[in-house]
């Protein structure tokens, strides 16, 4: 009975410094990212059949848990992964709107200023300086249209750098869930409780679903499947690697299936292949047209008696913004008249230059920079509301697996009183023992 007694006290004090232990680890890392608060799971131990029946031996301590929600994992995986997404369009779309430069400093000014120097020409068709200053505007818009153009290139260019680093970043992320995989299985095999390895697990995989999306299927021996689009990327202790092809601007898989990427990834990919394609056929298409109609009406008109205007503005097919220049350097060339007897005083075909202005070209140009305009703030409103989508699923989330310093003192001290009644305990047995063993049978002697 006395060692029943010795037994259930030590099984007591061995439950408390677990306890403590575990509350002193959770608020030593209650600043940790990632980490989650740990629990110690106890239940009674079997009872001792004693001749006045069943007769209890005191506590075991079964395993120290993770106080984690799976529910909560994959919600707020999927709003990381929607935000991941949002946020590098919304970034995109802003940068490729600061090229535009509109309305200060875009083309939508330079244009104006050059319908304004027409008018004024048509009004003084003899004076050099006035001619002049249409060179200067039309010098001035095709600048603006080629800074534009080359602007959304080099943008072009930087976010096509972007997909392939993020690639590579993800195919690393590929090879940490690996590893841990394997290292928690390992852990496992000897016994053990690895919570810290499922915390560092548990960060790779919130990382993976903010960057690409990945979907993440929790196997009965422990390890975590990870699929994107469908396809598996982390099997086990086997990682498999994505390629970006440049070329095509698709991410593949090994099988050779082009997969379908959610998170950031997705945000530069259909930026590549939807955003920033849209805008530069958009200006190529505004270019166009500038050209067509600038180079028929002046055409119509006369430089001198009897001679057309030549083209006032050249192309390269294809790349239209990128190459849009003034072929003419002679103010004199200017087909200011729309008489054939070109008098000095005839300024009728600059006025039907100007009077362009009325027609498609201010449309097209305000219609594109419009168009784009109502894209930035309708993908930075989507960005700013799934944000706090987010926000709301992380909050939920630390509510359930982050540390309260508050809960764990309540714990420190809880496990400290049951340390102490332990110790008392066995004390009191071995007072009890010490008079069983040394003093009985001393009295009268």
């Amino acid at each position: 009975m006395v060692s029943v007694s010795l037994h259930t006290a030590l099984s007591g004090i061995r439950a408390a410094r677990v306890g403590m232990d575990t509350a002193a680890h959770n608020v030593a890392n209650a600043n940790t990212p990632g980490f989650t608060r740990q629990r110690v799971d106890l239940s009674t131990s079997y009872p001792y059949l004693s001749p006045n029946g069943p007769m209890g031996t005191g506590v075991t301590v079964d395993d120290i848990t993770r106080m984690r929600d799976s529910f909560l994992d994959a919600r707020l995986r999927s709003d990381m992964g929607q935000n991941g997404k949002l946020d590098v369009r919304a970034d995109l779309l802003a940068r490729a709107e600061a090229v535009l430069g509109e309305p200060e400093n875009g083309l939508t000014g330079e244009l104006t200023e050059l319908w304004a120097s027409f008018e004024e020409l048509a009004l003084r068709p003899e004076d050099t300086a006035t001619r002049r200053q249409v060179l200067s505007a039309l010098e001035s818009l095709t600048a603006r249209v080629r800074s534009v153009a080359g602007g959304l290139e080099i943008l072009e260019k930087d976010t096509i750098n972007s997909l392939d680093l993020a690639v590579k970043e993800v195919n690393a992320l590929f090879e940490q869930a690996a590893d841990l995989n394997g290292r928690i299985l390992e852990a496992r095999g000897t016994g053990g409780a690895p919570n810290d390895l499922l915390d560092a697990r548990d960060r790779v995989l919130d990382d993976l679903s903010r960057r690409i999306g990945a979907t993440v299927t929790l196997e009965d021996s422990g390890s975590v499947r990870i699929s994107v689009s469908g396809l598996a990327v982390v099997s086990g202790t086997r990682a498999t690697p994505l390629a970006f092809d440049v070329d095509t601007n698709e991410i593949r898989h090994p099988a050779g299936v082009a997969v379908t990427p959610g998170g950031e990834v997705a945000g530069l990919q259909t930026s590549l292949t939807e955003d920033l394609p849209g805008l530069r056929d958009g200006l190529d298409a505004f270019v166009d047209d500038l050209v067509t109609q600038l180079n028929a009406t002046h055409a119509s008109g006369y430089v001198s008696e009897n001679v057309n205007g030549g083209p006032l503005l050249g192309v390269t097919a294809g790349a239209e913004a990128l190459t849009l220049q003034v072929l003419i350097t002679d103010p004199g060339q200017l087909a200011a008249a729309e008489g054939p007897s070109a008098a000095p005083h005839d300024g009728d075909n600059a006025t039907k230059l100007a009077d362009l202005r009325t027609g498609t070209l201010d449309g097209r140009l305000r219609s594109f920079v419009t168009e784009h305009a109502a894209n930035v703030e309708a993908t930075g409103r989507a960005a700013r509301a799934q944000q706090q989508l987010t926000a709301a699923a992380g909050t939920a989330r630390d509510g359930m697996h982050g540390v309260s310093l508050d809960e764990e003192m309540v714990q420190m001290l809880s496990y400290q009183r049951a340390l102490e009644a332990s110790s008392r305990m066995m004390t009191a047995v071995d007072q009890a023992l010490d008079v069983l063993i040394n003093r009985m049978g001393l009295v009268g002697r």
